[in-house]
């Protein structure tokens, strides 16, 4: 058992470019010689990887150019060595990576959404709360009610239109021009049943969210409101906000405490 753990371990490390060591268990014979049949399996373990990052970005690439992301993608892969048992999470940090490698912020925000996308497909099931459940709750409990969002829910900030390019590639084959702003929006990205949807959100539903993701009680959301709402209109903004996330199917549960 030993031993077939320790030739598993050379080769893992062959394929990682750490150690040739495996060279020593593989008969060295003509007309293929080891290093040559070896590479073989190097070579279409890269390619796989680099396969999955062009099927997560794809919209990335077409922003990128095949070549051009085809160098990043190849520098990604040689260092940040997959530590994942499915290959369906090796592209994790390419945001990040891009954001050191390159001064092109759209590039780096375009590869965030579309993570996200695929995170938010990926995301776990869940039943919803209705506006009927909603209803049932008896208002003594409603101060210090805490709601539960679906767990398909990703939040980001973008400074550029990598929406919009998004938008325009998938439905017209169409890349726009990438456009930067000095103003941070806030998107949300979900899974309504089978339909992967995102929106942007001004300024107080942002806040909302936040209050509502931090696990803060139904009152608190209400004292937010007080500073982008008049005192009378707090109530129904708020009303509005938590029916409009139940129908869109992002609250899947309350608690009490």
């Amino acid at each position: 058992m030993r031993e077939l753990q320790k030739l598993q371990n050379d080769f893992q490390n062959y394929l990682l470019d750490k150690s040739n060591a495996i060279m020593t268990a593989v008969v060295d014979i003509e007309p293929v010689p080891a290093n040559i049949r070896l590479n073989v399996y190097r070579d279409g373990y890269y390619l796989r990887l680099l396969e999955a990052l062009e099927q997560d970005y794809e919209v990335l690439r077409a922003l990128m150019g095949a070549e051009e992301f085809d160098v990043i993608a190849r520098d990604y892969i040689h260092t940040h060595p997959s530590h994942f048992r499915s290959i369906r999470w090796y592209g994790k940090d390419l945001s990040f990576f891009l954001k050191e490698k390159t001064n092109q912020l759209c590039l780096s925000e375009m590869a965030q959404f579309e993570w996200l996308l695929t995170e938010a497909f990926d995301a776990a099931e869940s039943d919803i709360l209705t506006v009927e459940d909603m209803a049932a709750i008896p208002p003594k409990k409603w101060p210090v009610m805490r709601f539960i969002l679906h767990p398909s829910l990703r939040q980001l900030n973008l400074q550029t239109n990598a929406v919009a390019i998004w938008q325009s590639f998938k439905e017209n084959g169409i890349l726009l021009t990438p456009e930067e702003t000095q103003i941070s929006v806030p998107w949300i990205i979900w899974r309504k049943e089978l339909d992967i949807l995102f929106c942007s959100l001004d300024p107080a539903e942002n806040d909302m969210l936040q209050t509502l993701s931090a696990g803060m009680p139904f009152k608190k959301l209400c004292e937010g409101l007080g500073k982008w709402f008049d005192e009378e209109k707090v109530a129904m903004q708020a009303a509005l906000f938590l029916k409009r996330l139940m129908l869109d199917h992002l609250i899947v549960g309350v608690k009490y405490k």
